[in-house]
Formats: C-alpha cells, structure tokens, sequence
C-alpha cells in the first residue's frame, strides 16, 4: 500500500470508491488484509500499522450508522441535521437520539469498557426498539460479559428482525455451546455459515461443540474448512490457533499459512507448505461427497429438525445443489422402477408416461419450494432449493418402491410404511423450508400441504391424459380398491 505525507480517508485506505457496496466493502478488506497481515509479514515493521488502518477503516464504513456520519463529516455526503463536525461521531448527532447513544456504546465497546457500552446501546435500543445493529453489538457485549442468556433473548430478536445475519447465529451458537447445549449451539452455527459460507469462526466454534458431543470426524472436517477461511482471509492468529487444535487432533496439518499465498514481501515462501492446506481440505470434500448423499440418510429421515441443517452447513452450499440434483435423480429412478415393477405387463407401454409424470411432480415441487421463498424476497440461487426438495423427495421415492409389489403378503406392511414415508417426507420439507429456506414458521406449515397437493395434483392429472381409461392398465383399479387383497 502505498504511503502518503497526507492522510488517507478510509475509502482510500482500503483502495475503494465512495460508492462501494457491503460487499465490496468486505472483498477489499479481506484482500488487503491477507496482502498486510502481521503475521503474514514478519520482516515488514510498517505491516502492523498498515494492518490497524486496515481495520478502523473496515470497522467504520461496515457499520452504516458510522459509514454515514464518517462521510458527512468527510464531506462525501450532505448533512442530516445541523450539527458541527467533530472528532467524535457520538458528539456530532442529535444527544437524545438512538444514534448518539449507539455510538457512544461504540466508543466504549472498543476501549473494552463494556458496561458503559452496554448501558449506552440499552439507551438506543430503547428509543429505537428495531435498530439492529444496537441489538447486535449489545449481544455482542453481553458475551464478553458472561450474560449468555441475555445474549440468546438479544439474537432471537435479531432473527426476527433480520433472519439472514450471520453474527446473530454465530452468537447464538456461541452462548447456547457456553451454556452446555452442544447440538443446539451446532444447528445455529450451521445456520451462521449457512448464510456467510466462508465464516471462519463458525466452522471453528462448530468444531468445538462437535468435540464437546465426542464427535471427532465432524469436529476435524470443520477445523480443515475453517483453516481454509482464515488462510484466504489472511487471518493468522486464527490460523494458527485451528491447526494447533487440530494437531492436538493427531492431525498432521502444516502451522502457518505460507506468505506467498498472501501475496507477503517475506522471501521466505514456500510453495509446498501453502499447497498443504488447500489439499487436505479438497481432499475431505471430495471424500465428503458419498457419505453426504446417500450415507446421512438415515440421520435426515429419522431426525431431519437435528440432523438436516448441520449436513447442509457441512457439505457447503456450493455443493448442496449438486447433492440435492443426485437425490432427486435417485428419486426419480425410484419413481420409474417403481412404475416397471408394478405394471410390468404393460412395461413398454407404461415406462414412458411415467417417466413424464415423475418429472413434472418433481419439477413442480421444486419450482413451488423456489416460489414460496421468491414471495418472501429471497433470490439467492436455486442451491437451497434443490437439496430441501430432494432430501424431502427420497422418502416418496422409497414409498413408491415400496408400494410397487402386488401381494396379499405385503399389502397390511405397504400401508403402514406408506404412513411413515409421508410423515418423514413432511418432517423433511418443513424442517428445510424453516432452517435452510429460511421461510418463517406459519409460511412453512402452508406451504407442506400445499406443495404436496399440488405436485400430487398435477401428477394425477398428467398420469389420466398420457394413460386414460379404458386401457388395460387401469381397468383392475375398481377391483383393487374393494378388495385389496385381489392384487
């Protein structure tokens, strides 16, 4: 970065333009911090100061009420109200406003003074009930306080407010595992990097309640994500901290990220040693993969609230559409072997208007999953989509085989397992629209019966145009239906 007798604003710091986005905010951070990391530049003594602008300017211009007060005083923006630019931005706002008092909790939270911060984002919080980001750093504060409980009443209301933030899951992952709740704090860290992906720390914390449950495999797969995060973040002291747990692990994993990775000014780099990580860590998702799609099924069919949430944290939403594709198509060879063996007399026949009707009672379910979280705004991609619907989805499959065979033997069992494939399926798809697609509850408990009908509906009706009565295949369904046992 290059130095300047006159002072750099704080977009200049971090080489970005006025109007730059949160995201683009975070990008350029997290470029620039892996480019100036201490850690990462030990023979470099203009790193450290480098790094701290680094930081203040993140912290400010991540933070909208501060980002908007900085550019007015800066001159970047026009004033709100008339009041005089000072060196404080607590003493620049309106004294009674949730602002003022939410920047002075600011002031006081970063010189570690967190009761007087505390008191002063109660101030905001109780002018402006919904000013999010008071209730954040509040939770935020509360923690380092030991105030756990207090913290989970502060990340409820967050979640209500604003159901994809990440740090109100992370906190309260963070207070549940403190409070001994293992598997609780697991599913809200889960949702945390369901919503941030290369969150770091909640790969580490998870870790952590994995090994507090005896979960070692789970524990290990984490810590190689999380060293992952925080080698592209530049995050050393993170970094290090990840791979001494897991050494302690018995895992062989090389200690610090190598300074060519992120782009140092040591000549120390060593190619070899910042290609181990990203290897181990590609290896284990790739070794991810089968137990993902067919080896947790049991724990998703039987526990899906527990055990659904945690797989789609683990696997990644990158790779979660690409599992929820292999499980529909399993579902859908199940719905056409099912076809075979049930009217295999009339195979040729059959084979391809089943195949129509499985797909469009496949394609209708997933669109209406995707219509459901369009209605509530979220335009995320179709990753989320595709893993509730074909986790939701394999139990159908499995009940339609089981459904398949004609036998007086079988026909009390098929009924009853008919029963317990429906209730999972429905366990399934409403844990999924809730905890992965993020549909609140009430929209949820519509949206099963609705999305059950309505795929079963367009299926019915597709199968009686393609094979209408009076063929073959259709004319026994009278007798079958008065005596069962005639199949």
């Amino acid at each position: 970065m290059a130095q300047s007798s006159k002072p750099l604003n704080h977009y200049q710091t971090l080489q970005i333009s006025r109007q730059a986005s949160p995201s683009e905010i975070k990008q350029a951070f997290r470029r620039l911090a892996r480019q100036y990391h201490p850690d990462l530049n030990p023979k470099n003594p203009e790193a450290a100061e480098i790094f701290r602008n680094l930081r203040t300017a993140y912290d400010i211009l991540s933070d909208p009420i501060q980002r908007r007060y900085y550019d007015e005083d800066q001159g970047f923006a026009p004033r709100t109200s008339n009041r005089a630019s000072t060196t404080s931005a607590a003493q620049s706002v309106p004294l009674d406003s949730p602002h003022h008092f939410y920047l002075q909790g600011i002031d006081q939270e970063a010189a570690r003074n967190y009761s007087a911060a505390l008191e002063a984002y109660n101030q905001a919080i109780e002018r402006q009930p919904d000013f999010t980001e008071a209730i954040l750093h509040r939770a935020k504060v509360r923690y380092a306080l030991a105030q756990d409980r207090a913290v989970l009443e502060d990340c409820t209301s967050l979640i209500e407010l604003k159901a994809h933030l990440a740090s109100a899951h992370f906190y309260q992952g963070l207070a549940r595992d403190r409070l001994g709740y293992s598997q609780s704090a697991i599913q809200a860290f889960s949702q945390a990097i369901a919503q941030e992906p290369d969150h770091g720390r909640a790969y580490y914390q998870r870790a952590i309640a994995h090994l507090d449950i005896g979960e070692q495999e789970d524990a290990i797969t984490d810590l190689q994500r999380a060293m992952e995060c925080f080698q592209a973040q530049g995050d050393g002291r993170y970094y290090r901290r990840t791979a001494d747990k897991l050494h302690d692990l018995g895992v062989r994993f090389t200690p610090a990220p190598s300074s060519s990775d992120a782009h140092s000014n040591s000549p120390q780099s060593d190619a070899s040693s910042s290609d181990a990580p990203a290897q181990t860590v590609r290896r284990n998702r790739s070794t991810w993969l089968i137990p993902a799609t067919l080896g947790q099924l049991p724990s998703i069919l039987f526990n899906p609230s527990a055990n659904l949430l945690p797989l789609y944290g683990k696997i990644g939403p990158g790779r979660a559409g690409f599992v929820g594709l292999i499980w529909l198509s399993l579902s859908y060879g199940l719905g056409i072997l099912a076809a075979i063996l049930r009217w295999s007399a009339d195979r040729q026949q059959v084979v391809w208007p089943i195949a129509i009707v499985v797909t469009i009672a496949i394609a209708s379910f997933v669109a209406g999953i995707g219509l459901f979280r369009m209605v509530k705004g979220y335009w995320d991609g179709i990753a989320k989509v595709l893993f509730v619907a074909g986790a939701a989805l394999l139990p159908l499959g499995l009940l339609c085989l089981v459904m398949a065979p004609r036998s007086a033997i079988l026909w009390p069992w098929q009924w009853s397992l008919m029963a317990i494939g429906l209730s999972m399926a429905i366990l399934i798809l409403h844990s999924g629209l809730i905890q992965i697609c993020d549909l609140p509850e009430a929209l949820a408990t519509f949206a099963v019966p609705a999305l059950l009908l309505t795929s079963g509906w367009l299926a019915y009706w597709t199968f009686q145009t393609l094979i209408p009565p009076p063929l073959e295949l259709l004319d026994a369904a009278p007798s079958l239906i008065n005596n069962p046992v005639a199949r």
